[in-house]
């Protein structure tokens, strides 16, 4: 987002008072400089974390992507002075994937860690332990670290995250393979691409435990009806 001195001079010349009221905190600072933010807003900057290096270069601060409910009553009220609710708090997704492993902010680099990141991983933009597994599947701790990653239920499942059809039996995540031997697959199977007697049943005809491993590895109920394999025919070594 530009912040120009024009923009937002005209934006404080626009607005009624640079006190906190209701009309003056629904301002959208992010069209302001740090220098141009009014003392109210500049305050409520600073208590959520943000300096004038992050603030005019756009950057996340220390706080952007902690949930709302994680929040101390003063965040929530500084967030408040800067147009935040609870809801369009948890709606702002924070863009760590532009950012290296040692510029993550503390409470981003401490939530990659319990979802089994590491600096190589995630500097070469490889795949979690925990990509792939469903939501449902994830502990407490481990669905409020991808919160603070941008995730939630919905995201989470919807996104491709592990992509297994390029994997070999041997190199599959823990999770994945227990989950393809539920189905009927074995190394065999799964290396040479090959049918599972399961592939011809209609998704409602499979057990509750079957859906979830189906689900583990990428399909849902259209996918797997209309016979779409989320894994193509592997290229030699």
């Amino acid at each position: 987002m530009s912040r120009s001195s024009a923009t937002s001079s005209a934006s404080l010349s626009g607005s009624s008072s640079s006190n906190s009221s209701a009309s003056s905190d629904a301002v959208p600072f992010d069209n302001f400089y740090w220098v141009d933010l009014p003392t109210h807003a500049r305050e409520a900057a600073e208590k959520l974390g943000y300096t004038r290096d992050l603030w005019d270069n756009d950057e996340d601060g220390p706080l952007d992507g902690k949930p709302w409910s994680e929040l101390t009553l003063e965040e929530q009220n500084a967030a408040n002075v800067l147009g935040y609710d609870e809801r369009n708090w948890n709606m702002t997704t924070p863009h760590f994937d532009h950012l290296y492993w040692d510029d993550l902010p503390i409470n981003a680099f401490e939530a990659a860690e319990k979802l089994g990141y590491t600096r190589d991983l995630w500097n070469n933009d490889e795949n979690g332990q925990l990509d792939g597994k469903p939501w449902s599947e994830l502990t407490l701790e481990e669905q409020n670290a991808a919160s603070v990653l941008g995730y939630n239920e919905r995201n989470w499942n919807a996104t491709d995250t592990l992509q297994f059809e390029d994997l070999y039996w041997d190199d599959l995540p823990l999770h994945a393979r227990e989950a393809a031997e539920k189905l009927g697959y074995c190394k065999e199977v799964w290396d040479l691409d090959d049918g599972i007697p399961l592939e011809q049943r209609p998704w409602n005809e499979l057990t509750s435990e079957e859906q979830n491993a189906a689900t583990a590895l990428g399909y849902n109920e259209t996918e797997w009806n209309e016979n779409r394999i989320p894994r193509i025919i592997h290229s030699e070594p």
